[in-house]
């Protein structure tokens, strides 16, 4: 669940007490912006932090599965939890999004930790854009959406290559509907999410 955050200083002099910071630390196959070890005889869970700007928290937690960040904790007793901080000019927000790492055997492989990588790589493949902006898309189009917002949600400036690339071939698979589709080319069409739609967003989200 995403959480907006506010860290004051008290909060910050607080986790001091209990944790030891590092910073651009390497970890898997970058660095994790911020990882928190707690101190000797400290029960708490290490926290491995990912920042983005203008991205998404999605995104955030993604790269730390991807980049196998959370991997050189393998050697840790304790909980791990990974988090997601994005903040967003227009808004001047940050979002948090905070994932319990619930199955520590994935630290001792050599693989991503992600299990949705091979469902990601499929869809950035099919569909020619990101596989956090094919989640963001698939998540706002439980309502209908018109091309253009669609186009926005994904980033893309070039019409012709949005709706040949990424448009049309959601619509071939299934992925979505049209709420018209007698009147394909109307101004007033607009796109939701169908149920191999729902299915796929499920599958990439999942842990």
């Amino acid at each position: 669940m995403g959480v907006f955050i506010n860290t004051g200083k008290k909060e910050f002099e607080s986790a001091l007490r209990f944790y030891t910071f590092k910073r651009e630390l390497p970890m898997g196959n970058g660095f994790a912006d911020l990882v928190m070890v707690p101190r000797r005889h400290v029960h708490k869970p290490a926290i491995v932090v990912e920042l983005k700007f203008d991205k998404s928290v999605r995104a955030a937690i993604s790269q730390i599965k991807k980049m196998g960040y959370a991997n050189s904790l393998k050697e840790y007793a304790g909980e791990v939890m990974l988090v997601g901080i994005n903040y967003d000019k227009k808004t001047k927000k940050h979002e948090c999004i905070i994932e319990r790492l619930s199955d520590k055997s994935v630290l001792c492989s050599d693989k991503p930790v992600l299990s949705s990588d091979k469902v990601r790589d499929k869809v950035v493949t099919k569909y020619s854009i990101e596989s956090d902006k094919v989640i963001l898309l698939l998540e706002a189009l439980h309502q209908p959406l018109s091309a253009v917002e669609m186009r926005q949600i994904c980033e893309r400036k070039f019409v012709t290559y949005f709706n040949s690339k990424t448009l049309q071939p959601m619509l071939a698979d299934g992925i979505i509907t049209e709420t018209d589709k007698k009147a394909k080319r109307s101004p007033k069409q607009r796109y939701y999410l169908t149920d191999k739609g729902l299915a796929l967003l499920a599958e990439l989200t999942k842990d």
